[in-house]
């Protein structure tokens, strides 16, 4: 079942996360035609959210429900049953097996899209252990993802910097709605990881359009992996060509391609392939720096449009005409 979407206003789903209904549809009404999402969560549900939805629905509104739902399964079911004729969009609920199995009955032939949550983004490792997981937040996330395939779930709920892995698993027709997205400098308030929306946007790829090979392949022409600790005049453990991968299939892939990259140097390639640990974003400047200062730096216009363009040539096929 495919879940591409077409407006591309549906990629933005806001969270009505405020006391009353009157405050929700003063948001609405504020945000007008620019917004075709919304997130309703437990605050504003038990205040009269259920039929703010069935409001905003009736408008041409697209409504998430986000209930975060488990209980036995039997329970759940009953509960999906009648939260689908309501006519919202998605609903969550927790990514244990049985909860997932019996929301999948409770959804029936309606509509109603449903997504699993794989791990809290309030969450990190040490919170897991303290719950008595014995799994990190990645690799449980991972796990969700798979069992929420299995179990015919539509969509995953994940943080943003787990994306690639959750893709990995669960190919290119699921939807990924990623929570915890904060803008540059914001407060994350109880959430642990989180992104930018620039960083969100740009962390994932659709294998559909291009492979992670191809990507790898990308990654190889357009920089010298056989320098060690540097790249042109820039020396230093942050210049070394490495890679990252989120899965063991990704790391068999990166082998496969160090060896096709190999092919095309004299000297012996020295990228490496590293454990993919925490994530640090960049400083705020450094955040698309090429659209910016980056264009009136020297050294940046001398080095990047060669890449470029080499880019755009060798891969015009597979690679965004905007890259």
């Amino acid at each position: 079942m495919s879940q591409k979407i077409n407006d591309v206003r549906d990629r933005l789903i806001v969270a009505l996360d405020v006391p009353t209904v009157w405050d929700a549809y003063h948001l609405v009404s504020t945000l007008g035609d620019g917004v075709t999402f919304y997130k309703i969560g437990y605050r504003l549900a038990f205040a009269g959210g259920l039929d703010l939805a069935r409001q905003l629905v009736a408008e041409g509104k697209k409504v998430f429900l986000d209930l975060k739902l488990h209980d036995i399964g039997n329970t759940v079911t009953e509960g999906v049953e009648s939260l689908t004729k309501l006519g919202v969009t998605f609903l969550t609920v927790h990514a244990y097996p049985q909860t997932m199995r019996g929301a999948v009955e409770g959804r029936g032939d309606a509509a109603l899209k449903l997504l699993a949550v794989t791990a809290l983004t309030s969450y990190d490792d040490t919170d897991l252990r303290d719950a008595g997981y014995g799994l990190a937040v990645r690799d449980l996330v991972r796990l969700r993802a798979e069992q929420a395939r299995s179990a015919g779930i539509d969509g995953i709920v994940c943080s943003a910097a787990e994306t690639a892995i959750v893709r990995d698993v669960i190919g290119p027709d699921m939807v990924i709605v990623t929570p915890g997205i904060r803008p540059s400098g914001s407060a994350a308030g109880d959430q642990k990881r989180t992104l930018t929306p620039a960083e969100a946007i740009r962390i994932g790829f659709d294998p559909a359009r291009v492979s992670y090979a191809d990507l790898l392949d990308i990654f190889f022409a357009t920089h010298d992996p056989t320098q060690l600790n540097r790249q042109g005049n820039d020396i230093g453990t942050q210049y070394r060509s490495a890679i990252f991968p989120m899965s063991n299939m990704q790391e068999e892939q990166a082998n496969e391609a160090i060896a096709r990259a190999q092919a095309n140097h004299d000297q012996p390639i020295v990228t490496t392939i590293e454990y993919a640990d925490e994530w640090w974003p960049a400083e705020d400047y450094h955040q698309s720096y090429w659209e910016g200062e980056g264009q009136r730096n020297p050294y940046c216009i001398a080095s990047i449009p060669p890449k470029l363009q080499k880019l755009r040539k060798s891969f015009a096929a597979r690679a965004k005409a905007t890259a």
